[in-house]
């Protein structure tokens, strides 16, 4: 009975063994192959690249063609990031024929999300909801509740305000350099200084 036991053990071992001996592994809609993971795109008929990670300090990265006898299409907003080391990045035919199209008829591969320019499902709003801003990208639109579901409509002329974009990273960070100067003038006045006192008399150091 001992070694029945001890067979079936092995057995079991050797089975998991030969599961996990495949270079990637299935993990719900993401799935893993050595320092990289993929995500199923929404059509099921091919794969982002959504995470690297460069543990080996490696200095070229190598995306594959294909995963899982699926085309690679796509390679994710965030998918490379704190990798110094990298000095050339290799792509396949599908991610250069998808780059070959053009910005203007590219397509969104990743979750759906409420926000239109950058997916996001987080928002600020306003007492007229025709003023609700996105936190993410910073555009102002529109949430309207269409056949059950919420959709946020942003109108053409606040893209270039997305901070997603070059245009709202300049707007931004025009927006950041006026609040800091209107702040730091604010901090000279008398109304500042008196607040602040106030606030440093009331709130005192107190031991656990």
């Amino acid at each position: 009975m001992r070694h029945d036991k001890q067979a079936l053990a092995c057995l079991l071992c050797i089975t998991i063994l030969l599961a996990l001996a495949g270079c990637a592994r299935v993990l719900g809609a993401r799935a893993k192959q050595d320092n990289m993971e993929f995500t199923l795109n929404p059509d099921g008929q091919g794969y982002t690249l959504a995470a690297y990670k460069n543990t080996a300090s490696q200095t070229v990265l190598s995306i594959p063609e294909e995963f899982n006898e699926k085309p690679v299409t796509a390679i994710g907003e965030m998918a490379i990031q704190n990798c110094d080391d990298l000095l050339k990045i290799e792509i396949g035919a599908n991610l250069a024929e998808a780059a070959a199209l053009g910005a203007d008829k590219a397509e969104y591969l990743g979750k759906p999300g409420v926000c239109p320019v950058c997916r996001s499902r987080n928002f600020y709003v306003n007492d007229d909801p025709k003023e609700t801003i996105c936190v993410v990208c910073g555009v102002v639109g529109e949430l309207i509740v269409k056949d059950g579901s919420m959709e946020f409509s942003v109108p053409d002329e606040q893209l270039e305000h997305a901070h997603t974009m070059m245009p709202g990273k300049m707007h931004h960070m025009d927006d950041m350099y006026r609040i800091e100067t209107e702040l730091n003038e604010h901090k000279k006045s008398e109304e500042y200084k008196a607040r602040m006192q106030k606030y440093k008399s009331f709130i005192t150091a107190s031991r656990p």
